[in-house]
């Protein structure tokens, strides 16, 4: 991706300048796995020859794209990629969350209420998803929440290590306002190093299951990787099936289109509403991320109600304009009849029994 593709020339750029271990081994690139984490991260069936691994093969970059054509996408002048002027948004009450409901705080970042616990997923709270000052800035109007604008957080669910996932400055400031975490296995010595104690976090393999209070969480395949700096598929990726209160609901993560969805959806489906990485895609990679369409047949696939494009509307990862994936995902979706599409604002308020609620293209006609 476009800031993983900066990245690896700035950082042999310090390797150079002499900084490059000083800066690897500060807290925002977190821990690798160590001591009684490490086994069992060696027990994990997703894990092989040092590393974790996708179901297929899933090469970071497509055939015959090298860094060279990645530094070229990189600097490659684009003028739609970022908003011309302010996203709409609206800052919902996070503190007062109605049963059965959802809030999106921009990118893949949610906040959600189901059968009386308060989940968190993927929160950002920095103002840039990268460990350099200037690269990956937030969209204008997108960065509205902080921690103190959270409630109490009975689970903080968090899909993978890279930066716009897991955010050091949210896994801190949340900290003492959360239960627990639960995430794939190796991310938990990101969270210890940031001073989680560790029996506040659960990690676990693919389809590995977690009750807490009213909730079943349930860690599904991705097709992706994990990478905190240059230590890459130490920690494993996933999506989460979260069930309670008679609802289902899916966070994808971030992942490439594969035959995971159809089997998440046979094993746990149907679902009410499913976020669904939709953004951030690029010829050059096109196996980590899904283009819109292929986003709208995971989302048949999986028996979603409501499919919510997610990977989007707050950081231009990739060189596409900001809007299309939402543009593509809206004229796609309009061609089938087994789901609504759901496009609240930044900030608003969705209700996941809601048949009525009515949502506008409202990325339309801004600058």
């Amino acid at each position: 991706m476009v800031w993983l593709s900066v990245l690896g020339i700035v950082l042999p750029a310090l390797v150079l300048a002499g900084g490059a271990l000083a800066f690897l081994s500060l807290p925002r690139f977190g821990a690798l796995p160590s001591g009684e984490r490490l086994e069992r991260v060696k027990a994990s069936p997703q894990y092989s020859g040092g590393k974790f691994r996708n179901e297929l093969p899933t090469p970071r970059r497509a055939e015959g794209a090298g860094l060279g054509d990645m530094l070229a996408r990189a600097l490659e002048p684009s003028p739609r990629r970022v908003p011309g002027a302010p996203l709409p948004a609206v800052k919902g009450d996070l503190k007062n969350l109605p049963e059965g409901s959802l809030v999106w705080l921009g990118h893949s970042s949610f906040v959600m209420r189901l059968a009386g616990a308060t989940v968190a997923v993927d929160p950002v709270l920095s103002s840039r998803a990268s460990p350099v000052w200037f690269i990956n800035a937030a969209f204008p109007g997108t960065d509205i929440y902080t921690a103190d604008d959270f409630p109490e957080i009975d689970l903080l669910l968090i899909t993978h290590d890279h930066f716009d996932h897991l955010d050091q400055k949210a896994a801190q400031g949340l900290r003492d306002r959360a239960r627990l975490a639960v995430c794939g296995l190796g991310t938990g010595a990101h969270l210890e190093r940031w001073g989680w104690a560790p029996e506040r976090i659960l990690e676990g393999s693919w389809w590995d299951s977690f009750a807490v209070g009213g909730l079943e969480v349930t860690l599904v395949p991705a097709r992706h990787g994990s990478n905190r700096g240059l230590r890459f598929d130490r920690a494993l990726w996933a999506g989460f099936s979260v069930a309670g209160g008679g609802r289902k609901v899916i966070f994808s993560g971030d992942s490439g289109y594969g035959p995971h969805f159809r089997e998440i959806g046979s094993r746990l489906g149907p679902f009410d509403l499913g976020m669904l990485d939709s953004g951030q895609y690029d010829t050059a990679w096109p196996y980590i991320h899904m283009i819109p369409e292929e986003a709208v047949a995971a989302a048949r696939e999986l028996g979603l109600k409501r499919y919510m494009p997610a990977h989007l509307g707050k950081f231009a990862i990739a060189a596409h304009p900001w809007d299309e994936p939402l543009e593509r995902a809206f004229q796609e979706s309009r061609r089938v009849s087994d789901f609504r599409l759901v496009t609240p604002l930044i900030g608003e308020t969705l209700f996941l029994d809601d048949e009525q609620a009515l949502y506008r293209p409202w990325w339309r006609g801004l600058p």
